[in-house]
């Protein structure tokens, strides 16, 4: 066999397993305007990742590999999508040219918000706020605060809310920067130093402001706290005039 004729048999060959390739590479399709008793393909999608993915792992039993195209639009996320090593050869990706958003929040229609003013008081002037009625809206999943912070267990978030793209933060005080804390009357227990009875610190202070809070049960600290060396945030279990 001459050079020439080789490189044409190679050549043939390549095309053959390249097209077997993609033959193999079987797609589904997921669209807003899907269904998750559709079939998959281009003209009959899927609504959802969750139903496209168990489908797909299906399919990759037969083909090996499944694309998983996703059509225009926003997708909204209600429960976190794991992804493990079981979903390997399987691409997730946007359709050619269309763009494609992935949406863990809840739009509040702006018919929703309410605008009141507050009066004036010894902290803030007279001032104009804004408010809505989460439930009314349908929203009754908040989260729930955790203490976080440097050797502490990842968890789910709490609820953020966001205005014109940009996140807003929980009330607080001050509203910006930090103060020092009062004196320490007991650090608490510290692991580092060998004790793990679990005990919480206790620390003065003194801002008349914090005597506002005694008959809060749900109060929280932010800051940097002894050998911390990161943000942590916890709640304070009793305040005490």
């Amino acid at each position: 066999m001459n050079f020439l004729n080789y490189a044409k048999t190679l050549f043939a060959i390549l095309c053959f397993l390249l097209t077997s390739s993609f033959a193999l590479a079987q797609h589904i399709y997921v669209s807003v305007n899907g269904s998750d008793m559709g079939k998959g393909s281009k003209n009959d999608p899927i609504l959802s990742i969750q139903k496209a993915l168990e489908k797909a792992n299906k399919l990759k039993k037969d083909s090996g590999k499944v694309k998983v195209f996703f059509r225009e639009g926003s997708y909204t996320f209600e429960k976190t999508v794991f992804l493990d090593n079981s979903f390997s050869n399987i691409d997730l990706q946007a359709y050619p040219g269309e763009e494609v958003i992935f949406n863990g929040g809840v739009s509040i229609p702006i018919e929703r918000i309410e605008k009141n003013i507050l009066p004036s008081d010894s902290y803030h002037p007279e001032r104009e706020v804004h408010k809505v009625n989460l439930k009314k809206t349908g929203i009754t999943n908040y989260g729930e605060l955790r203490n976080v912070g440097f050797s502490r267990p990842y968890g789910p978030a709490w609820g953020e809310l966001f205005v014109n793209k940009k996140a807003m933060h929980l009330a607080r005080w001050p509203n910006k920067g930090m103060v020092p804390t009062g004196k320490v009357l007991d650090k608490g227990s510290v692991p580092r130093e060998d004790d793990f009875s679990d005990r919480g610190g206790i620390i003065q202070y003194d801002s008349l402001r914090i005597n506002n809070w005694a008959k809060e049960k749900n109060i929280w600290m932010s800051g940097y706290f002894m050998h911390g060396y990161a943000d942590d945030m916890v709640k304070i279990k009793k305040l005490t005039l």
